[in-house]
């Protein structure tokens, strides 16, 4: 856990904020399963 929290850090300072953490969390997730369902979408057209 320790771990892979400085590793975070060291690829985002910003990250390691909570809010930010939030911040990407309901940014990046909800664009992956847009993505995702677009994709999938494709496929069955």
């Amino acid at each position: 856990m320790i771990v892979s929290s400085k590793y975070i850090i060291s690829i985002d300072p910003m990250a390691f904020e909570p809010k930010r953490f939030y911040i990407y969390l309901f940014t990046i997730i909800p664009g992956l399963v847009i993505i995702i369902l677009s994709y999938f979408h494709l496929i069955e057209n």
